[in-house]
């Protein structure tokens, strides 16, 4: 990787603006800004001749704190009387009323000179440059493109079945991880002894063991042994000969409740993350060992999943955390442990699933399900895009040199969609199809007019929608024309649109035209949309912390406002009708009546559907998948197993209701692998 890069100065009238350090000069003499202002002229010289929304600017410069108009418009008076500019008459910042404000001052852009990373790093921790960029946790990357495309990949097992959750031990040079044999089999414990190629198994009960990871010096490993009615932390020690000895159960409550993430560089605590939660975000703990206690290290306040990953440095000083701030917004932070402070924030393209440290403490590598790898060297904003042509790899866990990762590989048929029967009707026998097809297939949904069933198919590097009929063969109706992440799917009453979330923005499609138009922007927040009849949808979008129900004609392509404080609505007849609160509450409003009848496990259309006077979702209890049928009228609450090591729980009842369309978890062959890049 080249050790210098280029940054840009904005020259406009007397004044330069650098936007790496948020440093302003007038007549070459340094101006006092504060980081909020900074971050606006940022965005304005960025954006120079758009018309910049309310919302926009809100959302750039605060994210997604709450702040109020006036915030908005006293930063924009600060920002015109630093640059000395009039409202009435600007020379650079015009007002348009109702519609926003934009920059109309000329401007020329300078590259200088190329400078040392290590000179950047010395700057980037400065006290001003903190404020600027950091502690606003909205310094947005740039990503430099892939250079390695020829990787060389090395299986470093090769077991029958599927290798999960592995860990490395760089000191004794031995890998653990879960494994299964078959897809009902529960998750068992191995270890691989690189050295001599020796493979241990190390539990044989009817329990999963799942998120094995080695301490710092190898010793002994960390480890979540879980049943369908218990969740329990261990800690074990690790004999050449004898596999598990001194296995040692965690006792403290809070346990039970959270996920296993890492060690401490010290061996003296573990790291810890909340389980989710529809309507609170996930923190990162501390709990220690040696008192037997837990501290909550963040608890962000976010729309987001929140923090769901943390990964301590080698030297043990910083804390690198993975945060979704939204469903299409996340970000790399990276703490000093010591003191609390933010020594790094950048947001990702895309969500990153995990992330691995370079032994010298520089650089983060991040690795996402899809195969995706960034690596962010901390003195630089840039990110660099290392992405192999390589399919199926994932599950980063591991830097073993400058270019060489410890990943898994799979074979990419993991996902199938098939039919059962409605657990809650009667009859569970007739006609059910299986659908066996080479990709990765999810989001199954029934035509209303036909004998089909749609879904969303993953092959590679291509994203498609497909339906199948009678003639069990997949057909295609859409191309997304490369990798595409869908969020929701749902088809209209008459089978001719689908609207839905891609990559994060809202489409609709028309089936029999074959056009595909989308009706949002990649930095608005939009909740899953629902048909209303074959003419309209609704949607939500956040607005300034609030979730603003519209609803969408497709008679003459608007949007008309409804309702805030709602993310969803489902007619069930006459002034009758329920609603999905942002925090995936279900409220029935009879005649301006409304009383809450339950909670969803989103608010997604393809986890529940209104069927009568019930309302059927999906959710997990551990490695089970189960179907919920909750009461409209009187909130009763049943529920049945669907089926074990289900983990998508996407689905759709068919127009009789007594079956279900589901997306069955196959065991795809996988194994770890050592990936360098070449």
């Amino acid at each position: 990787m080249n050790s210098t890069h280029k940054h840009m100065q904005y020259k406009f009238a007397e004044f330069l603006f650098d936007e790496s350090t948020c440093d302003l000069f007038y007549r070459q003499i340094s101006v006092k800004i504060e980081p909020q202002v900074a971050q606006l002229l940022r965005y304005f010289l960025q954006n120079k001749g758009q018309v910049l929304s309310r919302d926009d600017l809100m959302l750039v410069v605060w994210s997604d704190r709450v702040v109020s108009d006036d915030a908005l418009r006293s930063s924009i008076k600060k920002l015109r009387d630093i640059l000395k500019d009039d409202a009435k008459s600007p020379k650079f910042i015009k007002t348009l009323p109702m519609k926003g404000y934009e920059f109309i001052g000329e401007i020329e852009l300078e590259a200088p000179k190329a400078f040392s990373l290590i000179s950047l790093k010395t700057k980037l921790l400065s006290t001003m440059v903190l404020l600027c960029l950091l502690a606003l946790g909205i310094w947005q990357s740039g990503i430099i493109s892939p250079s390695y495309n020829k990787p060389l990949i090395t299986k470093l097992t090769d077991i029958a079945g599927s290798e999960l959750l592995p860990s490395y031990d760089a000191v004794n040079k031995r890998l653990i991880f879960s494994h299964r044999a078959n897809k009902d089999d529960f998750l068992q414990l191995y270890v691989k002894e690189m050295n001599s190629g020796k493979v241990t198994r190390l539990t044989w009960d009817a329990a999963n063991y799942g998120n094995p990871i080695w301490s710092p010096n190898g010793d002994s490993f960390a480890y979540i042994r879980s049943t369908t009615t218990s969740m329990h932390h261990y800690i074990s020690e690790f004999d050449t000969l004898k596999g598990m000895v001194n296995s040692n159960k965690l006792d403290n409550d809070i346990l039970s409740t959270h996920y296993l993430l890492g060690w401490s560089s010290n061996k003296m605590g573990l790291y810890l993350t909340d389980k989710k939660s529809p309507s609170r975000p996930q923190g990162i703990w501390f709990f220690d060992i040696t008192s037997n206690t837990t501290e909550q290290i963040t608890s962000p306040s976010v729309h987001g999943q929140g923090d769901f990953f943390v990964k301590e440095s080698f030297d043990g000083t910083q804390l690198a955390i993975l945060r979704s701030l939204s469903l299409n917004k996340h970000e790399l932070l990276v703490l000093h442990l010591s003191t609390g402070e933010i020594l790094y924030a950048n947001q990702l393209p895309s969500k990153m699933h995990r992330l691995v440290w370079s032994d010298d403490n520089s650089s983060i590598t991040l690795g996402s399900f899809d195969g995706t790898l960034l690596r962010a060297t901390l003195s630089s904003r840039e990110i660099e895009d290392i992405t192999p042509k390589a399919d199926f790899v994932n599950n980063l866990f591991y830097q073993c040199g400058q270019n060489c990762y410890y990943m898994r590989q799979h074979n990419g048929n993991y996902l199938d969609i098939a039919e059962q029967p409605n657990p809650f009707s009667e009859k569970s026998t007739g006609s059910f199809g299986y659908f066996e097809m080479s990709g990765a297939n999810d989001f199954p949904v029934y035509a209303n007019t036909e004998n089909k069933i749609y879904f969303f198919s993953q092959y590679g590097q291509t994203s498609l929608i497909e339906y199948i009929d009678d003639n069990s063969s997949p057909a295609t109706v859409l191309d997304f024309g490369n990798v595409a992440e869908i969020q929701s799917l749902a088809l209209n009453r008459d089978d001719t649109y689908f609207a839905g979330l891609v990559d994060s923005s809202l489409f609709i499609y028309n089936i029999n035209k074959g056009v595909l138009s989308y009706l949002s922007k990649q930095t608005d927040i939009i909740y899953p949309p629902h048909w209303l009849d074959e003419n309209t949808f609704v949607y939500a979008k956040l607005e300034k912390n609030e979730a603003m129900l519209y609803q969408y004609s497709l008679l003459d392509n608007t949007s008309t406002f409804l309702m805030s404080g709602y993310v969803g609505i489902l007619n069930i007849g006459l002034n009758d009708r329920l609603l999905i609160d942002k925090d995936y509450r279900l409220w029935r409003q009879q005649n301006n009546e409304v009383k809450e009848i339950g909670l969803l496990p989103s608010s997604q259309p393809n986890r529940f559907k209104l069927v009568g006077n019930y309302i059927y979702y999906t959710d997990r209890e551990e490695n089970t998948n189960m179907l919920f049928k909750l009461s409209i009228d009187d909130a009763s609450l049943n529920k049945v197993e669907l089926a074990k090591n289900r983990f998508k729980a996407n689905f759709d009842i068919s127009a009789d209701q007594k079956k279900l369309a589901v997306v069955e978890s196959l065991l795809a062959q996988s194994d770890i692998i050592k990936l360098e890049l070449r």
